[in-house]
């Protein structure tokens, strides 16, 4: 151990000079990023957050810095309120930062849907023997200002309205007024989503561009999460079930909602010059070619824990595959990626179930992560002396009992020789390699130069 040691400190300080770089972004494709808007954006669950929200990996991988200031709840009101009301350390922030992104109108959709769908519910109704659709002990009082869907599946009793949409003249009413209300937030001239959340989303980015004028900004439209196959709705509610045509319902009026949305973003990106992130088509995923149907209603259940045998219990927001998905997206979307050695890619190769990864979002995720070479523990493109002394500073603190500091993928390209340990050895090998092909001696690849030298 004394000659290990010996070693690794002789060689450390041969390779000082090499300058040190992390395996992720060079110093020239550093971003600092700003995150602001709803729950999304600030990485929240049902029961918590999760470990590592998109911010995070967004900047893991430009190798700079995140200040997330988005908040759970918020919708385009309080956006345009929270940015116009930056504090000085919030405002310098944007002014430092390469980028600016943005999830927002979620909530503004979920409010206005919930509020009109509970006020419909809270009415006597004729052909419920004048009798409203609320549970015991509430009233239309209880309504709240800004309802969410959780205040809906609380207050209205669903099997009175199960029974309600058995007779089909009643069924045609009920929709009618799901997709009057649903008409209402898309119109493209006069719609909720046009005349509220449209012109509050392009104050809030005149107001960013006023503090930053340089920043690329990056707009997330909205993905559609309920997306549940045939299979887990009949396993779930029982085949033949009126759950599953209230579902099936409320998943078409959701597809036209977001579906709208998505073209009146697409909308304000060209008129304002900020970038949309297409979040929406990676979580529905579907292959080139393929209908979204009942029978494929698309996979954002992979990127979203809704499965869980009720909507009452299920989760809207995105798991930490989901928040993969969106740090690839915006990636992609920025245009400016590179090979991944760092959070992005560690994900990824720690997902339990990775081969279910749905197909469309894959080719996403694998556009950002990039690949990798054997030797180019930095991610360069170049095996060098950094490299080794990547290596080597990795070896030298395992050596003492501290833990690898390499992710997944460094842990691959670091271990060179081929006999399950990273240690001073493939240090030396990535050096010799790097000091004959410098000299001119070594003409093959690094990957021919291993399988020579065995």
């Amino acid at each position: 151990m004394k000659k290990h040691l010996s070693f690794i400190l002789a060689a450390a300080l041969t390779m000082a000079s090499f300058p040190a770089v992390t395996a992720s972004a060079a110093d020239d494709d550093k971003k600092d990023f700003v995150v602001i808007g709803d729950s999304i954006a600030a990485g929240e669950i049902r029961d918590g957050f999760v470990e590592h929200n998109y911010g995070e990996i967004l900047a893991d991988y430009y190798g700079g810095t995140v200040a997330n200031y988005a908040t759970s709840g918020m919708d385009s009101d309080v956006l345009l309120k929270s940015v116009k009301e930056l504090s000085d350390e919030q405002k310098n922030a944007v002014k430092e930062a390469e980028c600016v992104v943005i999830s927002i109108g979620g909530n503004d959709i979920i409010h206005y849907f919930s509020k009109s769908m509970l006020t419909y519910f809270a009415e006597p109704n004729p052909a419920n023997d004048f009798k409203n659709f609320l549970k015991a002990g509430y009233t239309e009082a209880d309504i709240p200002e800004e309802p969410t869907i959780d205040d809906l599946m609380k207050m209205v009793d669903a099997d009175s309205v199960a029974n309600f949409s058995k007779n089909m003249v009643n069924a045609l009413e009920l929709l009618g007024e799901i997709r009057g209300t649903a008409s209402k937030l898309r119109n493209s001239s006069n719609g909720y989503i046009k005349t509220h959340i449209v012109k509050n989303l392009t104050d809030t980015i005149a107001e960013i561009k006023s503090i930053n004028p340089d920043a690329e900004i990056v707009v997330q439209n909205i993905y559609q999460p309920v997306q549940l196959t045939p299979d887990y709705l009949a396993k779930t509610y029982g085949s033949g079930s009126k759950y599953i045509d209230i579902v099936g319902q409320v998943r078409d009026v959701a597809e036209g909602l977001t579906s709208s949305f998505d073209e009146q973003l697409a909308a304000v990106a060209a008129d304002t010059g900020v970038k949309k992130a297409d979040i929406r088509t990676d979580f529905t995923s579907m292959e080139d070619g393929v209908t979204q149907s009942d029978a494929n209603p698309g996979h954002a259940a992979y990127f979203v824990d809704i499965a869980t045998g009720s909507l009452s219990t299920g989760d809207v927001h995105p798991n930490q595959k989901g928040h993969l998905a969106i740090a690839s997206k915006i990636i992609t979307t920025l245009g400016d990626t590179h090979n991944d050695g760092g959070l992005l890619s560690d994900i990824y190769e720690n997902l339990s179930d990775k081969a279910s990864y749905p197909a469309a979002a894959l080719k996403t995720y694998e556009a950002a992560a990039g690949t990798y070479m054997m030797g180019d523990v930095t991610f360069d493109g170049i095996i060098d002396g950094r490299d080794a002394t990547m290596v080597l500073t990795d070896y030298a603190a395992t050596s003492t009992g501290k833990a690898t500091k390499f992710r997944y993928r460094q842990n691959i390209t670091a271990e060179v020789n081929g006999d399950s340990i990273i240690d001073g050895r493939d240090a030396t090998t990535i050096l010799t390699y790097y000091a004959k092909a410098s000299a001119g001696t070594e003409k093959g690849s690094f990957d021919d130069y291993i399988k020579n030298n065995k």
